[in-house]
């Protein structure tokens, strides 16, 4: 139950892509604060630089690489500072943003899935499949 409602945050970005076309959007977890306008600092300058993906970084906080417990089996080489945080990202409407979110939704929602959203989506970028 708890990947669904992960799954579904794909899903709803995917909905207002294809309801909306041509809408660019800036997505937030809600436990992300802002101590200052992020659209007056670099955030604003980074989407006026034209980016059809910006994202905050995972784990920088961190001394070592975090290992994620669905990747121990040394199935593919995982390393989560190469993964972005996608609870702060911005998004572009384009159609390898499109694709990348409709392969990380379909992968996420099947029944034998144990792997979140986030480490999906960039599983999927990390080897370019859009």
């Amino acid at each position: 139950l708890r990947l669904l409602l992960l799954c579904s945050k794909l899903k709803i970005m995917l909905d207002i892509f294809e309801k909306c076309p041509g809408i660019n959007f800036l997505f937030s977890d809600a436990g992300v604060v802002l101590l200052r306008d992020p659209f007056q600092h670099d955030l604003g300058t980074l989407i006026a630089s034209n980016y059809d993906y910006i994202y905050s970084m995972e784990n920088t906080w961190a001394k070592q690489p975090q290992i994620h417990k669905c990747y121990q089996n040394k199935t593919f080489s995982y390393d989560a500072f190469e993964e972005g945080n996608t609870g702060f990202e911005y998004m572009k409407d384009t159609s390898w943003i499109r694709k990348i979110l409709k392969l990380s939704f379909n992968r996420c929602t099947v029944p034998a899935n144990k792997i979140h959203d986030q480490a999906l989506f960039w599983f999927l970028m990390r080897r370019k499949v859009y």
